[in-house]
């Protein structure tokens, strides 16, 4: 006698709405189609949806690969800012600070920041 199946239909586990019931895997476990908010489509077995296993398509996985990058422009900041203060004058010190602070506020693409730190590295 086989297990009565869970119907998974139209709930929401994390950031993924079930939309659909999906062909079952290799050992027969149920999968179902789900919708994340981000907008991608995904195929995801029962068992992770609901053991809590599976929140989303992956896209939890990105952001904090993002802040932590958002992060770390701050202490690159100081160790320049720091290069800044050796041996200037007060008004040239103030010049290259209001400089090197328009440049990085200016730097509101992710992307590129992480690959101009790459370049300092």
């Amino acid at each position: 006698m086989g297990r009565s199946r869970i119907d998974l239909m139209s709930k929401k586990f994390g950031k993924l709405y079930v939309i659909g019931e999906a062909t079952p895997n290799k050992q027969n476990q149920s999968q179902y189609l789900c919708l994340c908010e981000c907008g991608k489509q995904k195929v995801i077995g029962a068992g992770s949806l609901r053991s809590g296993g599976t929140q989303s398509c992956g896209c939890l996985r990105r952001i904090p690969f993002w802040e932590e990058i958002k992060k770390q422009q701050k202490p690159i900041r100081s160790e320049y800012d720091e290069v800044f203060d050796r041996d200037l004058s007060p008004s040239k010190r103030k010049e290259l600070k209001k400089a090197y602070d328009e440049f990085w506020d200016s730097l509101n693409n992710p992307e590129l920041v992480h690959t101009l730190k790459m370049m300092l590295v």
